[in-house]
């Protein structure tokens, strides 16, 4: 079976190389006890070295487009090169203690042109809980000064949103949108616990969701409401996040979470199809990066295509369903 690539919509690539640590415990325990420490013992070429590992898996399963988002993005970039990828690096705030200015993220880009020229960006801030009102400020004018999009965790977590609220007294989908970050083309990391309010806020916007259904389920984040969002007409697309999180860069796993899930939480087998997750591992991808060319079979598009075994897809009686 033919058929377009898969569009990897938000991972932390590097990451494979700490799979197994920090297992069964809370995402702020395994964010700050595990991964932070960890990440800091990074040696040079060590880093590229797990980027290519991940790649490597991500190509076993389907991917070809992977949009990155974690620390040194000039190394990330050299690997997607290697890997012979398409790919977009997140530059900014690429991780939640390094804040970047405009100047920053600007070095950050030249060095990434340097290793691949190819490769296209994405201005990242990791958090509303990572990142004040002034450092959005500045990711924001990179956006707009280089007609570039723009992603953020948001609402993964009950936790995070508590907090934000408790400090701000707005959620992180209302706090993001004071700050203008909804004027330019936004995609939201997770989305889990986002309630009517807010959906309507995002659906007059150019908003998308990554959303990542192994991740939260693992961390125990809790499941985002696809269902809804669909329903409003906003954009969601898959990642498959940082397989420290999830043990796998398996889109075929998420694709099915994604739909089932959905199914199981709304007591209803038709909440979201086959088709639904197909695209939201495809073309929703590139759109929600303003990708052109890209997550379709269609003449003048890039041949961004895989192979799947028919073997195990057999009987072809519904080829969306089975794959």
């Amino acid at each position: 079976v033919l058929m377009a690539g898969f569009v990897n919509a938000h991972c932390h690539s590097a990451m494979t190389i700490f799979k197994g640590l920090g297992e069964d415990c809370l995402f702020e325990d395994w964010w700050v006890k595990h991964m932070k420490p960890l990440e800091n013992q990074f040696k040079d070429g060590e880093y590229y070295k797990a980027c290519m590992l991940a790649f490597a898996e991500m190509i076993k399963n389907g991917v070809t487009t992977v949009v990155d988002l974690y620390m040194h993005p000039n190394e990330t970039a050299k690997a997607l090169k290697d890997a012979g990828l398409r790919g977009l690096v997140g530059v900014g705030a690429i991780r939640n203690d390094m804040p970047a200015d405009e100047k920053e993220i600007e070095a950050q880009m030249e060095s990434v042109k340097k290793e691949n020229p190819d490769c296209g960006f994405v201005v990242y801030g990791h958090s509303t809980y990572s990142c004040d009102e002034n450092q959005f400020a500045e990711l924001l004018k990179v956006c707009k000064k280089h007609n570039l999009p723009f992603t953020t965790h948001a609402s993964e977590t009950l936790y995070e949103v508590g907090e934000c609220v408790k400090q701000n007294e707005k959620t992180p989908v209302e706090l993001l949108e004071s700050y203008g970050m909804f004027d330019i083309k936004c995609v939201l990391a997770h989305g889990v616990h986002v309630e009517k309010e807010e959906m309507e806020i995002l659906k007059n916007y150019d908003v998308s969701i990554a959303s990542n259904p192994c991740s939260n389920l693992k961390l125990g984040s809790g499941i985002a409401p696809i269902y809804s969002y669909l329903k409003n007409e906003i954009n969601v697309c898959l990642g498959t996040d940082g397989s420290a999180s999830n043990n796998a860069f398996d889109m075929f796993r998420e694709m099915y979470l994604l739909s089932t899930l959905q199914k199981g939480i709304m007591h209803n087998a038709m909440a979201v199809s086959a088709t639904d997750a197909i695209k939201s591992a495809t073309i929703n991808g590139a759109k929600a990066f303003g990708l052109n060319k890209i997550g379709v079979l269609q003449k003048g598009y890039f041949a961004d295509i895989i192979l799947l075994d028919g073997i195990n897809l057999k009987p072809l009686n519904n080829v969306c369903a089975n794959i």
